[in-house]
């Protein structure tokens, strides 16, 4: 069982049925459905079609609403432009017959001299000269541009707020057909997350997405109020500069890590595969050093929403993350005195002794397996929960299967109850031994109290 979490952006190259349905069967844990692009209507019927297939296969999926922030874009292109290095193009605002931006004051904050880069970086221009309305650019470097792709200014700040009208109309919109998870675009404080998780109330995970530098000045205060994180290394790397993203991503995650929030690691994972077959041997290195940095879950975008090929794409990611997992195992210390944390600690390095095939974690709120899955066991966490919203927000903590099943009136049923289900999915067999790890079910939710050594019937 892979533990490291998928996400999948959905898109023109993923949206059919069958194809959607080949995805999870490849080990999608979360359909990702990007707001920048499409309308809301569209992206309903794409939530109904990956719900009908999920519940066909009879496999828990979260689906993951990306607003779109107040992001600097391209307009629409009548097709896609192959940029040529030497180049001389123009930017302008409503003009048929120049590159179209979303941004009317964008020749008022870049300077002549100034740098732009469009589709997460890969395409760098040179600002030559300017008017009220348009930018003169030379191309740097060859590139191909499509609509709807990313315009970045390094070092752009813009006092407005980071949750726009159209994000709250979308936030709005996603709550009511019932998205599992919302990341906001381009947060810079706690502030920001606050008002998103006010709007959301209990009702979606809110991940915050690390994709400025004034972010990472606000880091610790994001991460304490957001309910997980997205290293958004594509405008983050143009913001802070490329170079310096790897330590970032490492720390993000550390940070992340220490506190048991789930941290995705996304922007060009498989980036070469949107048109080739095979990944390349950079990419490879790329996603097992996010694994062993310690992501939850890694994102595919382009990969799985516009390329060639997508099934492929998941399966590479797959095969990697397998590999790279049979060769790590660092238990991780509990620092906090907290009886729940101290009980679940416990309950991994019991399972390490003992040899045991799987941590079962009956909860109501998630909790229990939220809190394994922070201590990175090396067995499965399988979550037990009656609510159908908790097993699926489940599906982006590391190593943490979540089924769900009824109320448990007492131990006994609890215990019959994931017997059957270690069982029946092959993770342990007759004189195996599991760790069941809850709380009373009749106690406190949220509450982990119990650690019980079952040795599974022959």
């Amino acid at each position: 069982m892979i533990k490291t979490k998928f996400i999948c952006t959905i898109g023109p190259s993923s949206s059919k049925p069958n194809i959607i349905r080949r995805l999870i069967k490849e080990g999608m844990s979360i359909a990702r459905l990007n707001f920048s692009h499409s309308t809301p209507e569209e992206h309903f019927k794409l939530l109904k079609i990956i719900r009908r297939e999920a519940e066909k296969l009879n496999k828990p999926l979260g689906i993951l609403q990306d607003l779109p922030g107040l992001k600097l874009r391209i307009g629409k292109l009548k097709k896609k432009i192959y940029l040529r290095k030497g180049d001389v193009i123009t930017l302008a605002i409503d003009d048929e017959n120049s590159i179209p931006v979303n941004f009317k004051d964008l020749p008022k904050v870049v300077k002549v001299g100034g740098q732009i880069f469009l589709s997460d970086g890969l395409i760098r221009l040179i600002v030559l000269d300017k008017d009220e309305k348009s930018l003169k650019c030379k191309v740097m470097n060859d590139g191909e541009l499509v609509s709807g792709k990313g315009l970045a200014i390094p070092n752009l700040k813009m006092d407005i707020p980071s949750l726009t009208e159209k994000d709250i109309e979308y936030l709005k919109f996603g709550l009511k057909i019932g998205v599992d998870f919302i990341a906001l675009s381009f947060v810079r404080n706690s502030r920001d997350v606050l008002l998103a998780k006010d709007l959301a109330k209990k009702d979606a995970f809110i991940i915050s997405k690390i994709e400025r530098g004034e972010a990472l000045k606000n880091l610790d205060e994001i991460i304490e109020v957001s309910d997980g994180l997205m290293v958004a290394r594509g405008d983050l790397g143009v913001d802070i500069g490329f170079e310096k993203v790897p330590v970032v991503q490492k720390e993000i995650i550390a940070k992340c890590n220490k506190l048991g929030k789930p941290v995705i690691v996304a922007t060009q994972i498989l980036d070469s595969m949107v048109n080739n077959p095979i990944p390349t041997r950079a990419e490879v290195t790329d996603i097992a050093n996010a694994i062993l940095d310690g992501a939850d879950a890694l994102m595919l975008s382009d990969e799985t929403a516009i390329g060639k090929y997508p099934i492929d794409a998941l399966k590479m990611l797959a095969k990697v993350s397998k590999k790279i997992e049979e060769k790590i195992f660092n238990l991780r210390e509990n620092e906090s005195k907290e009886l729940s944390e101290v009980v679940s600690y416990v309950a991994c390095k019991a399972g390490i002794e003992l040899k045991v095939k799987a941590l079962v974690a009956p909860t109501r709120s998630g909790l229990t397996a939220r809190r394994l899955s922070k201590y990175r066991p090396p067995f499965p966490i399988i979550a037990l929960t009656p609510n159908e919203k908790v097993e699926r927000i489940l599906c982006l903590f590391w190593g943490v299967f979540p089924y769900k099943t009824k109320e448990f009136e007492s131990i006994d049923a609890m215990l019959e109850e994931a017997e059957r289900i270690v069982k029946e999915d092959k993770i342990a067999k007759g004189g195996d031994r599991i760790i069941i790890v809850s709380g009373d079910p009749k106690g406190i939710v949220g509450e982990t109290n119990l650690i019980k050594v079952h040795r599974i019937m022959e």
